[in-house]
């Protein structure tokens, strides 16, 4: 064997050693979290960030924000009603079915803009399932603008009119 190759053998020998020696020798490192601050993280608990909300505040809040989004809705409804004698719903399809492409688009455009208003409001748990159902109702009233399919227009107001029976300030 040559010098560099008794050398490489030597070199390998002892780092092999050094390692094996380490791994023997050492002790694993524990690290106590300190307390209070991790119960900071996870509860948030920071004082200099804490936001206290009264919740009767942020209730009427969202009825005021909500009812005037829906009113804004009935609003723009009724300026695309053409007068009939059926329901108030086959009222709003015979219209809207009558109603230009450029009404349609512009329908669309402001139905997307009420939604957009809605997904913004901070919602108090107690209005989430209706939130939901509103959004829902408006995604498939601009789903009826954009594709025609009248189901879709009758289920968006099906959900509208639910919950105004079933959340009585929506109708004032």
């Amino acid at each position: 064997m040559s010098k560099k190759g008794k050398i490489l053998l030597i070199l390998i020998v002892v780092s092999l050693s050094l390692v094996i020696y380490l791994i023997v020798s050492s002790k694993p490192v524990i690290i106590k979290p300190d307390v209070n601050t991790a119960r900071e993280k996870i509860t948030g608990s920071d004082k200099s960030k804490v936001e206290q909300v009264d919740l009767q505040k942020l209730e009427d809040s969202y009825k005021e924000v909500v009812g005037a989004i829906l009113a804004d809705f009935e609003r723009l409804i009724e300026e695309f009603k053409i007068t009939s004698t059926t329901s108030p719903e086959q009222e709003f399809i015979t219209a809207t079915t009558t109603a230009k492409t450029k009404d349609q688009q512009e329908l669309s455009e402001k139905v997307s803009i009420l939604r957009n208003q809605l997904m913004e409001v901070k919602v108090p748990t107690k209005f989430k399932d209706l939130h939901l159902n509103l959004l829902l109702a408006l995604n498939k009233m601009d789903s009826y603008f954009n594709g025609r399919n009248e189901e879709e227009g009758l289920a968006g107001l099906d959900l509208i009119s639910e919950a105004k029976i079933n959340y009585q300030w929506l109708n004032d």
